[in-house]
């Protein structure tokens, strides 16, 4: 009989207890041996889920369970004190950092002169005949919409009799004009609002009619988003195709809901390309379809199981994830906790020796060789975990074990980065999204979802203007033309 599934005896009395022979008093003594050892199982894993947080595992900190008002002011002192010791950046730009300014615009609509009214030195009087063209000027620029910032043309088809015959004829009006009432600039503005800004419909609504005084309708703007979903077909397939021949590309997924049923969204990135894409399940067909099934490159993920069918070789498992794994073994397990606290301290190692690399100080050579004796200590942490007593370091340890190269691929090829904050950097808005939006409400949602955050995230990426796409990629859907690419063109050799 398996001790777990044994039932605690009802309470005996002393006397009753007295009375029971050698043999019954062992079988007691097994069952409630086997029921404290559930218990006690029990007990862990509570615990463990009580002090799990944002710190020490995957859940957002908006997850975390609140705090009295004395616990919150300790947890600032805390950290305040952790900062002091790690001596961490303050917020802000640090000494040397180059300031960014607002580019003035190409040309002004009005110039305005602002002549002092006399010389400050001898107070004669000063006009614009005194200006000394050999100094440039102070310029300030000033921002500010028109009275009437959308322009309304009225298109007439009249009936025109004809003089000769006296039968009547009346124009058609052209097709591009048939297809919508707004025209490509304010049809961007009302798809850069609702993808790029993830304004709800109704906001997008309120804002034409309260902004532009343009009254449009919700099912304008569903229209709207169902054309531009459709142009941008190509452009999101041409994406898809590149990322399956890339050389490195960081994935993550999360979760997404469609017509409240469940769905993933996944992210996979690199440094010209976010691609998004919905599916049904987060596994390894849904991966294959994302990034295709002979991808030859390298993919820097977590150790979610959709990612076993790729080589060790060919995975770059994050180190931001192991440590937090670590900080949970740290926090719930007893027995656990001193072989966690030696893996915490070589990932600090690990970490502050590549943040010397992307300062510039060491090359990738000697990255690679100052990372040596970290590799040989999480060698023996995992060593020392796999016959640990604790069943949770155990598990981790072999896992781990069984893609040992994954974790180091980034010490071998040059532009490989130890973690995803990539992919779950571009993994937020999408976050953001499914929390105002509760998700996409119909199959064409997700579909303008997923094009739209590409084009988005894609074009931030390579330095181009959202809007400026989204309006000549309008513009190419009113003419029956193809929208523009996602993609940079490559140079002429």
């Amino acid at each position: 009989m398996d001790p777990s599934e044994n039932q605690a005896p009802a309470p005996l009395s002393r006397e009753q207890l007295e009375r029971l022979d050698k043999s019954a008093l062992i079988e007691l003594v097994l069952v409630l041996f086997a029921e404290i050892a559930t218990l006690r199982a029990e007990v862990r894993e509570l615990r463990a889920r009580l002090e799990t947080n944002s710190g020490n595992s995957s859940v957002p900190p908006s997850a975390d369970s609140p705090k009295s008002k004395a616990e919150q002011k300790k947890a600032r002192q805390e950290k305040r004190k952790k900062r002091k010791r790690d001596k961490r950046r303050k917020r802000g730009g640090q000494p040397g950092h180059v300031g960014h300014f607002r580019k003035p615009p190409e040309k002004a609509d009005h110039t305005d002169t602002i002549l002092p009214p006399e010389c400050f030195h001898c107070r004669a009087p000063l006009d614009e005949a005194s200006i000394d063209p050999d100094v440039e000027p102070v310029r300030h620029f000033t921002y500010e919409l028109v009275d009437k910032p959308v322009e309304v043309t009225e298109h007439r088809c009249p009936i025109c009799r004809c003089s000769r015959c006296g039968r009547t004829s009346q124009a058609q009006l052209p097709p591009e004009l048939r297809k919508s009432t707004l025209g490509p600039r304010l049809t961007g503005v009302g798809l850069f609002l609702r993808g790029g800004l993830q304004s709800s419909t109704r906001d997008v609504v309120e804002f034409f009619s309260t902004v532009f005084d343009t009254p449009i309708s919700l099912g304008t703007v569903s229209n709207v988003e169902g054309r531009f979903t459709a142009a941008l077909e190509g452009p999101y397939r041409e994406a898809l195709d590149a990322l399956k021949i890339a050389k490195m590309l960081n994935v993550d997924e999360t979760s997404w809901y469609e017509e409240s049923n469940r769905k993933v969204i996944w992210i996979a990135t690199n440094g010209e390309l976010t691609v998004y894409r919905i599916d049904s399940s987060k596994g390894r067909e849904a991966l294959h379809k994302l990034i295709g099934l002979d991808f030859r490159g390298i993919v820097g993920s977590d150790r979610a199981k959709a990612y076993d069918g790729l080589t060790p070789d060919q995975r770059q498992v994050c180190w931001s994830h192991l440590d937090r794994n670590y900080q949970k073994l740290y926090d719930t397990s007893e027995e656990g906790r001193r072989l966690a606290a030696k893996a915490l301290a070589e990932i600090d190692t690990l970490f502050t020796i590549w943040h010397e690399y992307k300062r510039g100080e060491l090359d990738h050579g000697q990255l690679a060789e100052k990372l040596l004796p970290v590799k040989d200590g999480f060698r023996k942490i995992l060593d020392q975990g796999m016959t640990h007593r604790d069943e949770h370091v155990q598990e981790m340890s072999r896992a781990l074990d069984g893609i040992w190269n994954a974790l180091w691929t980034f010490t071998k090829h040059p532009g490989v980065e130890p973690t995803n904050n990539a992919a779950e950097r571009e993994g937020r808005p999408a976050v953001t999204l499914r929390k105002t939006s509760l998700g996409s409400q119909s199959e064409r949602g997700s579909r303008f979802v997923e094009r739209f955050l590409t084009a988005v995230h894609t074009l931030k990426k390579q330095g181009r203007s959202v809007f400026d796409y989204v309006v000549d990629a309008v513009s190419a859907a009113m003419a029956d033309e193809a929208a523009p690419s996602f993609l940079l063109p490559i140079p002429d050799c």
